[in-house]
């Protein structure tokens, strides 16, 4: 059995510890959002169709970005007509990951 100064020396730990399970979670996703960098503006055309495959938009630092969609297996899509199930391949350009 522990003595009652075994018990006192311990329980600052089983804090300690809790309150480190508790922060890290929080400042792996709170530091990111807190410090990120700005890319600039997006400055997309509106689409003149009301169910776009592809769009384009040039962004404040000059480069175009690119997206568009297409079915699974390869055909006509009508993306006003999408059902539970369908397959898309969402392919895009522009864009760099690891800024």
């Amino acid at each position: 059995m522990s003595s009652p100064e075994t018990r006192r020396r311990r329980w600052p730990w089983i804090v300690a510890g809790l309150i480190a399970v508790l922060l890290v979670p929080i400042a792996v996703l709170g530091i990111p959002i807190l410090l990120h960098q700005n890319q600039g503006v997006s400055i997309q055309e509106n689409p003149t169709e009301q169910w776009p495959t592809d769009v384009v938009a040039k962004g404040g630092d000059d480069r175009t970005r690119e997206l568009s969609v297409t079915a699974e297996p390869p055909g006509q899509l009508d993306t006003s007509a999408l059902a539970p199930g369908d397959r898309l391949i969402v392919s895009g350009s522009g864009y760099d990951g690891s800024r």
